[in-house]
């Protein structure tokens, strides 16, 4: 700014312009001075709706992650959930195997308890009982 007056005052001395037209160019001048300050004022703004939209977007972009999470969660959920009821599954099967082990063994002792009652040698029939205790 400073250059643009020594230069207006420089063309004055040299009679290229009268003190009328300097004096107007220096208030154009000053005027111009004034509206660029009022610049900063305006790029604030700017930068102040250019944040405002960044941070619209960056909320915008976290809301769409954390329906993506938690839609990731559910069917984390979902599937541990269904690994529970398998393993839940498995172990009643399990246990009804072995309950069915436990009945076909029983059935097996049963039948041959009772194929030795019949030929009597059977180590719980009662003669044998009576024998072993000394009762004839």
């Amino acid at each position: 700014m400073n250059e643009e007056r020594l230069l207006v005052l420089k063309m004055v001395s040299e009679g290229k312009l009268t003190p009328e037209e300097a004096e107007s160019l220096l208030r154009t001048l000053d005027e111009t001075v004034s509206r660029q300050a009022d610049i900063p004022n305006t790029v604030l703004s700017s930068v102040r709706q250019t944040a405002h939209d960044a941070a619209q977007t960056s909320i915008r972009v976290m809301k769409q992650r954390m329906r993506e999470l938690q839609h990731d969660i559910r069917n984390l959920h979902s599937e541990a959930h269904g690994t529970r009821k398998r393993a839940q599954k498995q172990r009643a099967q399990k246990q009804r195997a072995r309950k069915r082990s436990r009945e076909h063994r029983q059935r097996r002792i049963d039948v041959h308890a009772a194929g030795e009652a019949k030929r009597g040698d059977c180590q719980c029939s009662p003669e044998k009982k009576d024998s072993e205790a000394g009762v004839q």
